[in-house]
């Protein structure tokens, strides 16, 4: 086997340096040259939704709403938080390592739109004023909480809150949570009231986006109702007791009030939704596993098509090791159809079976009889009537079929 620089050009400096590196540089070359899942995927988001929106100071609320849609669509609730440990390290130098140790006990959840503003302020642009201000809230907010996990992690009794909430929501979802999230941060004791049915209705709300924002919203309640009772987790307590006397009230009965209308909206749309129409199976189908006898020499009759089965208002059969003749009606509310092996939706009180002295005399005037001849057949037959159980075997002669 020949050396494999020689099978190289010899004026390819790019392979014989390939060829000349040592382990570590090679590896460095690949990890440099490999694309990593999160940049496949911001890649891919990209080219869907657009590129990173830009906020300035005289950003309207609409594109803020927008931008936080955005974020919500191409990143996670981790996204969130490691942008604004992002933010803190810029800004925060000094106390920069103690923030983040604390910031990083909290959930992802907790973050949510405030990494979304934080990442705005970390590429350069700015916020409204209202919503830098609202940033700033934010960040004192968590603080607290971030606050009250590491005194309980000091004394080695850290517990943190697992609160199950699915990160991922819908495009509509996020929209509507953004809006709700601007709604909740100015509420005050004059608010106006708030028709949250209507709300969602001008969106056209979805039920699974629905059930988005109603998962996103359950824990924010449960934390309002634990400091409105003063009963509960302790960093939920220690949280709230720095916020203004009574916002855990006013927070509650808004979610309620919110989370209610969700799922009133929520019942309405099942109702208004059509029941799905059962897929209807052809005859091919329905008759693909009826095992009947195809012909019988001895009689000299030949079976009909199974699939003239289905649909059938009458189906005469003939079991050529019995000698019985059966005939099945249709029910008064459906056709006769096919199960398996088995003829269904026929009237168990007016089939019936009769065995044949001489079926050779008989069975031609089922073959080509008219309706009105039919009816007189069995009657005409001077033998017991048996009832009919439905079952189709490799004995039976499928005689006819009236439609």
């Amino acid at each position: 086997m020949g050396n494999l620089s020689s099978s190289l050009p010899l004026g390819n400096d790019q392979s014989q340096a390939f060829l000349m590196a040592t382990p570590d540089e090679e590896d460095n070359r690949l990890a440099s040259a490999r694309v990593s899942r999160s940049d496949w995927k911001k890649q891919s988001i990209a080219i869907m939704v657009g590129k990173e929106p830009t906020l300035t100071s005289q950003s309207t609320k609409a594109q803020v709403c927008d931008a936080f849609n955005w974020y919500s669509y191409s990143c996670d609730m981790s996204d969130s938080k490691k942008y604004v440990i992002a933010y803190l390290k810029t800004q925060y130098k000094k106390a920069a390592d103690t923030l983040v140790a604390r910031l990083n006990l909290l959930p992802d959840w907790e973050f949510g739109p405030t990494g979304w503003m934080a990442r705005q302020i970390n590429i350069g642009n700015e916020l409204p004023p209202e919503y830098n201000l609202r940033f700033q809230d934010r960040l004192k907010t968590l603080n607290e909480k971030a606050k009250v996990l590491a005194e309980r992690a000091n004394k080695e009794v850290a517990v943190v809150a697992k609160v199950s909430v699915q990160r991922n929501v819908t495009p509509g979802a996020s929209s509507i949570i953004a809006e709700i999230d601007e709604r909740i941060d100015s509420l005050t004791k004059k608010s106006e009231p708030f028709d949250g049915y209507k709300f969602l209705s001008d969106r056209s709300a979805t039920a699974p986006t629905l059930t988005d924002v109603v998962r996103y919203y359950e824990p924010y309640l449960k934390e309002a109702n634990e400091a409105q009772n003063k009963k509960g987790n302790e960093q939920v307590l220690e949280a709230y007791s720095k916020l203004a006397k009574g916002r855990a009230k006013l927070i509650s009965e808004f979610l309620t009030k919110f989370i209610s209308d969700c799922e009133v909206m929520q019942s309405n749309k099942k109702r208004e939704r059509k029941p799905r129409s059962k897929k209807v199976k052809s005859a091919l189908q329905v008759t693909k596993h009826l095992k009947y006898k195809l012909s019988d020499d001895t009689y000299n009759i030949k079976s009909i098509q199974a699939t003239d089965v289905p649909g059938s208002l009458q189906l005469w059969v003939f079991n050529t090791k019995t000698r019985k003749l059966g005939v099945y009606y249709a029910d008064d509310t459906q056709a006769l159809t096919v199960k398996g092996t088995t003829v269904m939706g026929f009237n168990p009180a007016t089939s019936l079976q009769k065995k044949l002295r001489k079926p050779e005399k008989t069975l031609p005037d089922v073959v080509t009889g008219t309706k009105v001849s039919l009816r007189k057949i069995m009657e005409g037959i001077n033998a017991k009537a048996q009832a009919l159980n439905g079952r189709i075997n490799s004995d039976t002669i499928l005689v006819r079929s009236i439609k």
